[in-house]
């Protein structure tokens, strides 16, 4: 009897990958909605440490970057996974990373710009989903699941275009 679970269903991996795009294009829209009762300056970065929060004048640059960085990240998972297409555990890790990437996404769109109580409100639910999924992949880890990645064929350029995506508009804000 194999302790291995099931290879994955590429119809529902599919499904769930295309559900994690709508749960950013959510957020995206969530963003646009609001932003004419978002406040002049905008928090940039939060410290996690400390350190005081960085603040930027309100731009359709400075919201939409929220969304983009979000939507550059699902674009690498997405290469990432299309790579892993015949790997079963690494093709699960990738799904899961990318309803992760998703689900982040949606969660800070949300939170940006609200009141300090919804926002940290937000914040929790982002730093849950992000644990969560850490936690399932040392469950496929531990599995045995992830042995060595599969090769990058094409989906380099693919995978270095939404990195540069996301660089450039975790960057951004330190230009203003």
């Amino acid at each position: 009897m194999s302790l291995a679970p099931p290879p994955p269903n590429p119809k529902l991996t599919l499904r769930l990958i295309t559900a994690a795009w709508l749960l950013a294009l959510i957020g995206a829209v969530a963003l646009i909605v609001r932003y004419d009762e978002m406040p002049q300056h905008l928090l940039a970065y939060r410290s996690l440490v400390g350190q005081a929060s960085r603040t930027v004048p309100k731009s359709p640059m400075m919201v939409a970057r929220i969304a983009l960085m979000g939507v550059a990240q699902l674009g690498a998972i997405t290469a990432m996974a299309y790579s892993a297409r015949n790997s079963g555990g690494w093709l699960r890790f990738w799904t899961y990373a990318a309803i992760t990437a998703g689900a982040k996404t949606l969660f800070q769109c949300f939170g940006f710009a609200q009141e300090p109580e919804v926002d940290r409100t937000f914040f929790i639910a982002t730093l849950l989903v992000v644990a969560t999924f850490l936690a399932v992949a040392y469950a496929l880890y531990k599995r045995h699941a992830l042995k060595s990645p599969p090769p990058l064929g094409r989906e380099r350029i693919w995978l270095g275009a939404s990195l540069a995506t996301w660089a450039f508009f975790a960057s951004v804000a330190s230009f203003v």
